[in-house]
C-alpha cells in the first residue's frame, strides 16, 4: 500500500511541472505584478476618509515606498452617504447604512491620456443604539471596513490581454 502511494504521488509531481499561474501566457512580456502596481501614483484625496483610502491604496501599489518615476495617476472622488433602514415603533432608528462610491480614473502620466476609468461602491449597516459614542464607532467601524473593501475592488489580478502594459494588474470595478 505504501509503495503504490508513493508511486503515485511520485508519477503526479512529476507530470505537473510545478505550479504556474493559471492564466500566464508563456513567452508573453514581463509581468511582473508589484513592479507594475508600484508604477501608479495615487493622488490626493479630500477628506479624512479619502486620506484613508489613499492610504490603503499605497500600502497596496508601494509596498517598498514611494518609487521615483511613476507611469501612471491614479485620481479617485470618494463619495458617502449614511440612512437609517430600520425603525421602532415610536419612530426611532436601530440600524443604519453606510455608502461608500468611488469613482476612479487611471491616466498615463506622460501623454495624460485616460486608460480607464469607472467606479466602485461597496455598503455597510451597523446597529444604532442608545449611546451616541457607541454609534460613532460603529460608523467609523463601517467605513473603514467600506474604504478597506474600496481600496482592494480597485485592484483585481486577471489575464494578461489587455492592451497597456500595466494589464497583468488591471483595475477593474464591480
Amino acid at each position: 500500500m505504501k509503495y503504490i502511494l508513493l508511486t503515485s504521488i511520485l508519477l503526479f509531481l512529476s507530470n505537473c511541472g510545478g505550479f504556474q499561474p493559471l492564466y500566464k501566457q508563456t513567452g508573453s512580456a514581463d509581468l511582473n505584478v508589484p513592479k507594475q502596481l508600484a508604477s501608479v501614483d495615487v493622488a490626493v484625496i479630500k477628506d479624512r476618509k479619502g486620506q484613508i483610502l489613499r492610504n490603503y491604496l499605497l500600502d497596496i501599489f508601494n509596498t517598498k515606498g514611494q518609487p521615483k518615476e511613476t507611469e501612471y495617476l491614479l485620481k479617485v472622488e470618494l463619495t458617502e452617504s449614511t440612512y437609517a433602514t430600520a425603525t421602532k415603533q415610536d419612530a426611532t432608528f436601530t440600524r443604519s447604512n453606510i455608502t461608500n462610491r468611488a469613482e476612479f480614473r487611471l491616466d498615463r502620466v506622460e501623454t495624460r491620456q485616460t486608460v480607464l476609468a469607472s467606479m466602485a461602491q461597496t455598503t455597510s449597516s451597523f446597529d444604532l443604539i442608545e449611546d451616541d459614542l457607541a454609534n460613532t464607532q460603529a460608523l467609523r467601524s463601517a467605513r473603514d471596513a467600506n474604504l478597506r473593501v474600496l481600496s482592494l475592488s480597485l485592484i483585481h489580478i486577471s489575464e494578461p490581454t489587455r492592451r497597456y502594459a500595466i494589464s497583468y494588474a488591471v483595475f477593474c470595478l464591480k
